[in-house]
């Protein structure tokens, strides 16, 4: 092998080992995160097997944002996935308040709350929602 061309393989390595860091977001630790991730990874794999995974999340989100948001909705309530574990036949995999607590303390931190205009207190951007499922 020439200098060149271990340098290129090296280089491209580094790169895949880059994305995938800066594309995860939520810790291997967090069990709520890792249990949601499976779930819907094994209902697209199932149901959706030819759409792409990213449009297959764009339409989870689709199902996960209310219906009284508008079109240029940017949040999404955590407790919304729920209703869409029941949806998919998975009733005995919802998340509980802890749970909850634990995706928005891997988004916000732990010491931040938010609350909606709404009144929930598990609401995530769009984009943190694309990550964490």
């Amino acid at each position: 092998l020439s200098i060149m061309s271990i340098a290129t393989v090296s280089a491209r390595q580094l790169t895949i080992r880059s994305s995938t860091i800066v594309a995860r977001s939520f810790s291997s630790t967090c069990e709520p995160a890792e249990r949601l991730k499976c779930i819907f990874e094994e209902y697209r794999q199932k149901n959706y097997s030819r759409e792409t995974p990213k449009r297959f999340k764009k339409e989870l989100i689709k199902a996960a944002c209310s219906k009284s948001q508008t079109e240029a909705a940017t949040t999404v309530a955590i407790e919304s996935l729920n209703q869409i574990l029941i949806n998919i036949g998975r009733p005995d995999q919802c998340l509980s308040e802890d749970d909850m607590n634990r995706l928005c303390s891997e988004v916000y931190g732990a010491h931040r709350t938010v609350r909606h205009k709404d009144g929930k207190e598990h609401i995530v951007s769009i984009d943190e929602m694309m990550k964490l499922i």
